[in-house]
């Protein structure tokens, strides 16, 4: 349960730095982040990286530490927009799924 209150926590202040009214408790339709200029969906990427590496500390995971610490590792952020981007332009129903969803799906896809 605390997991999914940590999440809401960061995903909230990301989704009104956009400037955005946050649906489902802090979640972004992916619909909504399609809509926002370069530097709202860098920024928003931003949000969602931090969140991954802090949650990967908290709950001591260690596998996924190791994950994010390859994906991250020499890419900037503009680089991972741009690989988030180029998913969800290559996968017809990530419209269909919660940004977060969405996010880690890229990374697993993109990062092998």
């Amino acid at each position: 349960m605390k997991f999914k209150y940590l999440i809401i926590a960061c995903l909230l202040p990301a989704a009104l730095l956009t400037g955005l009214r946050a649906s489902k408790a802090g979640y972004l339709p992916t619909s909504e982040y399609l809509k926002l200029s370069e530097g709202e969906k860098v920024a928003y990427v931003m949000g969602m990286s931090d969140m991954m590496h802090y949650m990967a500390v908290v709950s001591d995971n260690k596998g996924e530490i190791e994950f994010i610490e390859k994906c991250f590792t020499g890419r900037n952020l503009g680089v991972l927009k741009n690989l988030f981007d180029s998913y969800l332009s290559e996968t017809r129903d990530s419209s269909e799924y919660d940004m977060t969803s969405n996010f880690h799906d890229a990374l697993e896809k993109k990062c092998k």
